[in-house]
């Protein structure tokens, strides 16, 4: 009878311990960077001209090949304030990531960039993307690789966004439809 119990006394720390690493869900990379960024910086953000859109004219004698890119897809014109302490952790706040329903209700639009939200881990970055019209957003890892926004969650405050966009870039006339 010992034996049987004595086993049972012994192993139960290690199951228990196997049960709960088993529960507890690992950080997705990009994650990382939405939750504990280095520091953010704020872009400008639009198609490449290539695309034949409507689009913010680049300053005065600068070639879009001269200006940073985000991707394939994008071209970042100018570049905005990094955001303070403050501004970090309300953004990180409104981080919902895709495992928890998505507050945002769709919105019928093409998605048309407004700005891009560049988060630093170390000398490492990731591209937030945003569409002010819709509020729909696209990742770019620092490969320039595309997340699906729906693989990686969104950023619910939606009037913290169009604050920082205006206070960045007061010139630019952010297109709204909240």
């Amino acid at each position: 009878m010992r034996t049987p119990l004595l086993a049972i006394v012994l192993t139960l720390p290690a199951a228990l311990a196997c049960t709960s690493e088993a529960s507890t869900t690992p950080e997705a990379p990009h994650e990382a960077f939405l939750r504990r960024p280095d520091r953010v910086q704020i872009f400008l953000a639009d198609h490449p001209q290539s695309w034949g859109r409507d689009h913010r004219e680049f300053p005065p004698g600068v070639k879009e090949e001269d200006l940073p890119h985000s991707g394939e897809n994008f071209v970042l014109p100018q570049e905005g304030p990094e955001l303070n302490e403050a501004q970090r952790k309300q953004l990180v706040a409104a981080f919902v990531p895709a495992s928890e329903p998505n507050p945002i209700p769709e919105k019928k639009c093409g998605f048309n960039p407004d700005i891009a939200l560049r988060y630093w881990r170390g000398k490492t970055w990731m591209d937030v993307i945003v569409c002010l019209g819709c509020v729909q957003f696209i990742y770019i890892d620092a490969n320039g690789k595309q997340l699906r926004s729906r693989d990686v969650g969104v950023l619910a405050d939606y009037q913290f966004l169009n604050k920082l966009a205006k206070e960045a870039f007061p010139e630019e006339k952010f297109r709204t439809v909240w």
